[in-house]
């Protein structure tokens, strides 16, 4: 599966959020959601949805001169590729060793590390 470029996965994240949608769609997401200046133009959508259409990410549909356009993976299977990837090139590919990462570096609060414990206890079976 390809990566995401930070300007490809803005849109992704989208298009995961609002479904199927039309470029004016995602530009009335971003009106409402972000300041004035931090808009980006209506050709830069365009061109990172071509763009996302030929990596396989997005397919469309065609109503006249609108463009529909739908997710073709799920963030949810794009989030386990990426974090399998960071596992492989930063934690040994180990998912153990980005575990302690975070327990160590204080990243996780006592609720966190709680609910990972139980999780691991019923996922061994224990209780």
């Amino acid at each position: 599966m390809n990566t995401l470029t930070t300007g490809e996965e803005a849109i992704m994240q989208v298009i995961w959020k609002l479904g199927p949608c039309t470029i004016g769609h995602i530009m009335e997401y971003y009106r409402q959601s972000k300041k004035p200046s931090e808009l980006p133009a209506q050709t830069t959508v365009s061109t990172f949805l071509r763009i996302l259409v030929d990596k396989g990410f997005l397919s469309y549909k065609v109503y006249g001169k609108t463009y529909e356009y739908s997710a073709l993976i799920s963030k949810q299977k794009y989030s386990m590729n990426e974090l399998r990837k960071m596992i492989k090139n930063y934690f040994g590919n180990k998912p153990s060793t980005m575990v302690s990462y975070l327990v160590e570096e204080e990243h996780m609060d006592d609720n966190e590390l709680a609910e990972l414990i139980k999780q691991l206890k019923s996922k061994s079976g224990k209780k």
